[in-house]
């Protein structure tokens, strides 16, 4: 048996189907493209957002440099001025027991023109060519004050008569208010039983 040869029998006469034109009225219209996509793709993603948490979490670091910082700048200055407080409490102190050791105590101030026995002279810390030294005069005076005293009533015009003079006292750092009289030896009371002579 043969196996037939194109044309094949079934084919004979037959023509290949051809394809159907659309009919007129329902195809796109001569020249027509159909619409392409948008220049660039797709359209821009937003940038995502930095969560709260994450916010409140930076303010947080900042807020710790900050009182760090703060606390490194002014924790010096608070502890410098407590210490140099107590150190100069505590030299005040060491000063007025050195002082007062040696002294005795007086009844009452010498009103004379010479230095009285019981009065302690003391170390010239400015220089004066009216009244070069001072004196204390009972226990309750250190020489700082003294001097503190001798400057003030210095520096101020009436000689020979009573005079009230105020004057800082750098073992206390308080101001007291000292009477002062005489000519050659001028005795100054006041404070807290202090006696000063300025001569």
């Amino acid at each position: 048996m043969t196996t037939p040869q194109p044309p094949y029998p079934w084919d004979s006469g037959s023509e290949r189907p051809q394809p159907v034109p659309p009919p007129p009225g329902n195809g796109p219209p001569p020249g027509y493209r159909p619409p392409g996509y948008p220049q660039g793709g797709y359209p821009p993603v937003p940038p995502p957002r930095t969560p709260l948490w994450l916010w409140m979490l930076l303010a947080a670091g900042v807020l710790a440099v900050v009182v760090v910082v703060a606390l490194v700048w002014i924790r010096p200055l608070i502890f410098d001025r407590i210490s140099d407080t107590s150190a100069g409490a505590t030299s005040s102190a060491r000063a007025t027991s050195q002082s007062q050791a040696p002294r005795t105590t007086t009844t009452a101030p010498s009103t004379g023109e010479t230095l009285p026995r019981n009065a302690s002279p003391c170390s010239s810390v400015f220089s004066n060519s009216e009244f070069p030294n001072s004196a204390v005069g009972s226990t309750v005076t250190s020489c700082e004050f003294a001097e503190a005293v001798r400057s003030q009533y210095v520096n101020q015009n009436q000689r020979g008569t009573t005079v009230t003079i105020s004057a800082v006292s750098p073992v206390t750092n308080t101001r007291y208010s000292m009477s002062c009289s005489g000519k050659k030896v001028v005795t100054c009371t006041g404070g807290n039983n202090a006696v000063v002579y300025v001569y």
